[in-house]
């Protein structure tokens, strides 16, 4: 079990409180991960972003790796690159991270992590492996995960992965769309969508999480709001990762790779309706196929 410890480790560093203010307020921006506060090389130990932070890990099993590059990016000329080399998970993030949810008013309720991601076909493994980002979250007091990305096998040769979440410790869940069938993103090192991690901190309610997926053209697409399990108390950080598929038959030693870029995390503002429609309703260059 990947432990969150490390990567909150200097939250005390950086304490925002929701107000109400109607504007976004920008909790954590790496800023494409962009030179000179990133350079060619391991991310682990980097400073850079704003506010400034340090990235750190949480690895288990066969270590994956996170390197900033210059090969492939969505914008400037820098951005992120995860492997996973086998039989292992990571998280890699900025330390410092915390946002206490003790008073969610209506128009600051919203937290949402961001980020830019393409992700490499794997081949035909039956499941996984996962490449995402996980927000790192307090539900009822107790520590937690909740991730967001896709399953990067390819078992019927289609080039495409499918779009879903889990929470720590439970089973992948593939987002469908309105006709029933699997959300699914092209695999390669060039087809860039935006992902969004979107919690509402209802006061008096335990809240929902909502997960946007989008091409940076069209309205992004939206899952239904999914109940979180109990009260969230808590935001401690944002994390990119990658692990095996829960529930899956195959994926555990499977390797891969996926890239990211503009990777951020800010207090929302109300979204706008036409932001929620349910995924699934607007196309997107999105493939949609049920697995047999």
């Amino acid at each position: 079990m990947i432990n969150m410890t490390k990567i909150a480790a200097a939250a005390a560093a950086v304490t925002l409180s929701i107000g109400s203010a109607a504007s976004a307020q920008v909790i954590y921006d790496s800023e494409g991960f962009e030179a000179p506060d990133f350079v060619f090389g391991n991310v682990v130990g980097q400073t850079g972003g704003s506010p400034d932070a340090t990235w750190v890990e949480s690895v288990a099993g066969v270590p994956p790796t996170a390197v900033v590059q210059g090969s492939v990016f969505r914008e400037g000329s820098q951005a992120l690159q995860l492997d996973r080399n086998g039989d292992g998970s990571g998280l890699f993030g900025p330390s410092g991270i915390s946002v206490p949810i003790t008073d969610p008013s209506n128009t600051q309720r919203f937290v949402g992590m961001t980020w830019d991601m393409t992700v490499e076909d794997v081949g035909d493994g039956l499941t996984g492996p996962f490449f995402g980002a996980s927000l790192a979250v307090s539900l009822g007091g107790a520590p937690t995960t909740i991730s967001f990305g896709v399953d990067a096998s390819d078992p019927f040769g289609s080039g495409t992965g499918e779009v879903g979440y889990f929470f720590a410790g439970g089973n992948f869940v593939a987002i469908t769309g309105s006709d029933g069938l699997a959300i699914e993103v092209p695999l390669s090192d060039s087809d860039w969508f935006t992902y969004t991690i979107r919690i509402d901190a209802d006061a008096g309610a335990t809240g929902t999480v909502t997960f946007l997926l989008g091409d940076g053209v069209a309205t992004p697409l939206a899952s239904g709001p999914v109940a979180l399990p109990d009260e969230l108390t808590l935001l401690t950080t944002g994390v990119v990762t990658t692990s095996d598929i829960i529930g899956g038959p195959d994926g555990d030693d499977q390797i891969g790779t996926a890239f990211y870029d503009a990777f951020s995390i800010e207090i929302e503002a109300i979204p706008e309706p036409t932001s929620m429609a349910l995924l699934g309703t607007l196309g997107l260059g999105l493939i949609r196929r049920r697995r047999v």
